[in-house]
C-alpha cells in the first residue's frame, strides 16, 4: 500500500474544461525476492487543475502539453465531489489513493525553469516575453506587446500626464478643455473641438 501526499508530473493532454492528464514523473520502486524495479506509475486522467478562482474572479494559465507540475493526493477519493461539487462521501476506501489527485501547475524541473527571471519585478506574461506586464521595487509599472494592446470598454481614464512617443489615430472625436501644443502634424477624419487654445507650428489637416 502506498501513501501517496504529492509527485511531480508532465501534462499529456488538456481537456476544454481545463482538466488535465498527466504522466506521474517519479516512478515507484517495486521490491521482489530482494530486487528493485522501477515502476511506472500509470497515466492519471481527468485531473482538476487548481486555477485561482473565488468571488467571481479567476485568474488562469493556458496549461498545454508537456508542461510540468505536480499532483497533489486528498486523504480520501473526490471522484463523487468532482461530478456534483457538493458535499458527498468517498466512493473509494482507500486513503491518498490516485482518485485524489489535483494538479498545480508548478514547480518545474531544473530544465524546466524560467530563463529570464528577474528579482525586483513581479511579472505576469509570456515566457519569452513577447508579451507581459511588471511591477517593479521602484514602483513602476510595464507593459509590452510585440504587436499590440487592446482594451475594450467605453471609457478609458488618465489622471495626470501622458506622454506617447509615436503616431496617435483617433477614430472619432477629439475634445480638449485646456492648450494643446502640436509639434508635428494632426490628421483626423472627424470633428476636432477645443475649449483652450491650439498652438501648431505645422498644420492640421482634418
Amino acid at each position: 500500500m502506498y501513501l501517496r501526499t504529492m509527485t511531480v508530473c508532465r501534462v499529456s493532454k488538456v481537456f476544454a474544461n481545463g482538466w488535465v492528464e498527466v504522466d506521474p514523473q517519479i516512478q515507484m520502486v517495486e521490491r521482489v525476492q530482494g530486487v528493485e524495479t522501477p515502476v511506472d506509475i500509470a497515466v492519471l486522467s481527468r485531473i482538476p487543475t487548481g486555477y485561482y478562482k473565488a468571488g467571481g474572479f479567476i485568474l488562469t494559465v493556458p496549461v498545454a502539453v508537456g508542461d510540468e507540475g505536480i499532483v497533489l493526493f486528498s486523504d480520501r477519493s473526490l471522484a463523487l465531489w468532482k461530478k456534483t461539487g457538493k458535499k458527498a462521501p468517498p466512493r473509494e476506501t482507500e486513503f491518498h489513493g490516485l482518485s485524489g489527485a489535483v494538479f498545480v501547475p508548478f514547480p518545474t524541473s531544473e530544465p524546466g525553469a524560467v530563463k529570464s527571471f528577474d528579482g525586483n519585478r513581479m511579472y505576469v506574461g509570456m515566457e519569452d516575453q513577447s508579451a507581459y506586464l511588471a511591477i517593479g521595487k521602484d514602483g513602476v509599472i510595464t507593459g509590452h506587446a510585440a504587436t499590440k494592446i487592446r482594451w475594450d470598454t467605453p471609457l478609458v481614464e488618465f489622471t495626470g500626464d501622458t506622454h506617447t512617443t509615436g503616431n496617435e489615430v483617433v477614430m472619432g472625436n477629439v475634445s480638449v478643455a485646456g492648450t494643446t501644443a502640436l509639434q508635428g502634424a494632426v490628421a483626423t477624419g472627424s470633428t476636432v473641438t477645443s475649449a483652450g487654445q491650439h498652438f501648431a507650428p505645422d498644420f492640421i489637416k482634418v
